[in-house]
């Protein structure tokens, strides 16, 4: 009896225990990891588990088989790339900003679009349609209320959905003219019905119902499980983002939702609103993108992890079979639409992740990650044997991703990851991460006071052709600290940024000591000289609670942009912010050459 659309969102299945920053479980026994803000949290090669809360909204007494007809049609186009079989690809999918239900009631449509962000519905009612025939039913919330504005609150698990006071209208020679509406608690028995109450209006003519849907205090999720985990900035200034999906209203290929995280990239206009266009790459298990890099000419080049054994691979792919049961991938996308151009596996038996990925002016792309594999696809290696439990690799791809000329590992007899990767105009390679490593391959004393016994920051540059270690250095205090972002200038200074729990992490002329309190997080920018043995600036950033830098980058100038995340209400800011910190918040920082703020 009617027709239901369901709305859902979800949170983090369990947040009573937050982890400690820097906390892991016994190195030889993690399976997994991802960085959380700047911590390292353990997950499972299923992915996250979330836990999720909906609502089915349905339209009691409508029409159960509307005319469904796509409207307001996009510029950008869709792909979805998922399986090794290019017959089951969908591609240059058009896209539209709506979708109207012709005759959900005798004389309403029903009209779905986006706005800003925001999921919005119309009623649009003919002359003479009666308004009384709309009854909304939600099963599965909580409870239903209104607020002081007239807005409908609907209750859920996980937070709550805010269906907004609806804005009602008629036109009247191209003037819109305001009509009265409001919602009704309609309470059956079992059942959280709502109807709608309309003031005076005039019969004869069309009349528009216009709620807005927004959601709230969802633990930061929207219930779509999307994650953006990287973005690149293109040369004309279009956006692109990559990440994971576990949404289940995204194109597949047969319909059926897998269950399963698959792999995303969008491109958007310079305006950051027009779609340029939206792969989905994945297999049937778990497909993770973690870094991206775009060329000269838009070519978006992708990377991650993923447990399917039928990742999309091209017929030339240096490795068109999934060597291990969660190995490395890395996607070539087309400028224009998103196509693939080419994609790889890269990895060994074991348990392989690639964490960033850089292109040079040629086309080749650069992996660093992490392998737990003791038979990576080696070849012109600086190391050429497996150190420890996990150890860093870089590699070198060919332009048509069909080859490496170099790949490497590096690492001592603990374990490693690699966070980070970036080049210099020669060609050489900068990789910043941690290790647990006391045998870590170094050039150069530590700087500070690394131990084994916490896990330490590693900066190392690699020769232009991956057989020589130009230098490796070793930065930390007495407590945990990790590098996450990692940028170089054109003088061969590699900037480095991350979070420290020891307070006697190294600094030099700092903004702010470092002063973590007890097992909280400090975020720590930092430079090195060319040859990666002293510090030329070092800073931590910080308030009273957890404070991690995940992201780095250099302008022409020689500024430093840094960013990251803050539970700290007293994180420092500048009087013209544009906003002061919260509870839970993003930041960004701009640090003079020298590391001043």
């Amino acid at each position: 009896d009617g027709i239901t659309f369901v709305l859902s969102g979800s949170a983090p299945a369990d947040e009573s225990r937050p982890r400690a920053s820097g906390e892991t479980s016994d190195p030889r026994l993690e399976h997994r990891h991802r960085r959380s803000g700047g911590r390292i949290d353990s997950v499972t090669e299923d992915g996250e588990t979330r836990a999720s809360a909906h609502a089915v909204l349905r339209f009691v007494g409508a029409n159960p088989g509307p005319e469904i007809v796509a409207e307001r049609p996009l510029a950008g186009t869709v792909n979805l790339i998922r399986g090794k079989d290019p017959a089951l690809w969908r591609t240059g999918i058009p896209a539209y900003g709506a979708v109207r239900y012709r005759a959900l009631y005798p004389g309403i449509d029903l009209i779905f679009y986006g706005n800003r962000g925001e999921l919005e519905f119309d009623l649009i009612l003919e002359p003479g349609a009666d308004p009384s025939q709309v009854r909304m039913e939600y099963e599965g919330a909580d409870e239903l209320g209104l607020d002081e504005e007239g807005n409908l609150l609907i209750g859920l698990g996980a937070g709550q959905l805010v269906q907004q006071r609806p804005v009602s209208y008629q036109q009247a020679k191209g003037v819109r003219e305001a009509v009265a509406s409001r919602f009704v608690l309609d309470g059956v028995e079992g059942r959280q019905r709502v109807r709608l109450q309309l003031g005076t209006y005039d019969p004869e003519r069309p009349l528009v119902i216009d709620p807005v849907l927004r959601y709230a205090s969802f633990y930061g999720g929207d219930g779509s499980q999307d994650a953006a985990n990287a973005v690149a900035l293109g040369s004309d200034g279009h956006i692109f983002l990559a990440g994971e999906t576990t949404s289940t209203d995204l194109p597949q290929a047969t319909g059926q939702w897998s269950g399963s995280f698959d792999a995303f990239v969008v491109r958007l206009a310079a305006d950051g609103r027009t779609l340029v266009y939206a792969t989905y790459l994945g297999g049937a298990d778990v497909d993770k993108a973690d870094d991206l890099a775009v060329d000269a000419n838009g070519h978006a080049f992708v990377a991650g992890d993923t447990a399917s054994s039928n990742f999309p691979t091209t017929p030339n792919a240096f490795q068109t079979s999934a060597p291990g049961s969660f190995s490395g991938f890395v996607a070539k996308l087309s400028p224009t639409d998103g196509g693939l151009v080419y994609g790889t596996y890269f990895g060994g038996s074991g348990h392989d992740d690639i964490e960033g990925i850089a292109v040079d002016t040629s086309g080749h792309a650069y992996l660093a990650g992490s392998s737990e594999s003791t038979d990576l696809p080696l070849r012109n290696a600086y190391q050429t044997q497996s150190g420890g439990f996990r150890d860093v690799f870089v590699a070198k791809l060919t332009p048509a991703g069909d080859d490496t000329l170099y790949s490497t590992y590096l690492g001592g007899q603990s374990f490693e990851s690699a966070w980070a990767i970036a080049l210099d105009a020669s060609g050489s390679v900068f990789i910043a991460g941690s290790t647990w490593s006391t045998d870590f391959p170094t050039t150069n004393p530590p700087i500070g006071s690394p131990t084994g016994t916490y896990v330490n920051v590693f900066v190392a540059k690699l020769s232009a052709d991956g057989k020589r270690l130009s230098y490796g250095t070793l930065v930390g205090g007495s407590e945990t600290s990790q590098g996450f972002g990692i940028a170089v200038d054109p003088s061969g200074q590699a900037h480095v940024a991350g979070f420290t729990q020891a307070s006697d992490f190294p600094t030099l002329n700092p903004y702010q000591a470092c002063e973590p309190i007890g097992p909280l997080d400090d975020a720590f920018v930092f430079g090195l000289s060319p040859a990666g043995d002293q510090l030329i600036y070092g800073t931590c950033l910080r308030g009273s609670a957890v404070d991690s830098a995940s992201a780095i980058q250099i302008d022409g100038s020689g500024a430093v942009y840094v960013a990251g995340s803050t539970s700290s209400t007293d994180f420092p800011t500048t009087p013209d912010a544009f906003r002061t910190c919260g509870s839970s918040d993003a930041w960004l920082a701009i640090l003079e050459r020298g590391g001043g703020l």
